[in-house]
Parts: C-alpha cells; structure tokens; sequence
C-alpha cells in the first residue's frame, strides 16, 4: 500500500485527519531533546576514555625519564666520589635535563587534562 500524507483515519470517535509533516516535526523535536538530554554524558565518558588512553601513552616515557634521572644522579654521585669533577657535573647536567624532560610531560599531560575538563564544565564542547 502506497503512502498518503492526506488520507484519513477512522477512530471509534469519529474522523480526523493526520499531518504528516507535523508528526514529523514533532518527532525531530523529541529525537533533538532526548540528544540534549544524552549528548554531555556521552561527551564525559569519551573525554574520560581519551583522558585514560592519553595517560597509558605518557605513563611509559615518565618512567624512562625517571629511569634515566636515577641514572644520572647515581653515576654523577660516583664520578663525584672517585674525584671526577668533569664528568660529575655532566652527569649532574644530565640529571637536570632528565628532570626537566620529565616535568615538561608532566605539565602537557595536565594541559590536556585541564583542557579537557573545561570543555566539559562548558556543557556542550564550547559549540553553542
């Protein structure tokens, strides 16, 4: 059976007519509200998925740089003890930029985070 925008249907109260395009507008309307309704939720549980995909990919290179300041201050500690000045303070040199490789992700890493949390105090990405 071919579809009629205009054809009629009978209740046990009598007649009425049916707009087609009335009913479909009102179905946009609740389909739009149950979005808005659906939307920031939505929103919060990605945000809080990239936040931890984010984090497994910074957590690997924090421990190296960790790794590579205790080496440092371990190997500039001994070339201090043997009486190596020179190659002390490069080790101590090392430590340092080992220690600054590591707050630098540190403080990216909170960037994001806090960019991200923004955005979701916003309520709708900042897109309204």
């Amino acid at each position: 059976m071919a579809f009629d925008p205009n054809r009629h249907v009978s209740v046990s109260s009598g007649s009425f007519s049916v707009d087609v395009n009335e009913l479909c507008a009102t179905h946009t309307l609740v389909t739009y509200e149950e979005n808005l309704s659906i939307g920031p939720a939505r929103l919060a549980l990605n945000a809080a998925l990239a936040e931890a995909d984010l984090a497994a990919l910074f957590a690997p290179v924090l421990l190296q740089c960790l790794a590579c300041a205790l080496a440092f201050a371990a190997a500039g500690i001994l070339a201090g003890a043997t009486g190596q000045r020179q190659c002390a303070q490069l080790c101590r040199l090392y430590f340092e930029g080992a220690r600054l490789c590591g707050s630098m992700l540190v403080l990216y890493f909170f960037m994001i985070f806090l960019s991200t949390a923004l955005l979701l105090l916003a309520g709708n990405g900042g897109l309204g």
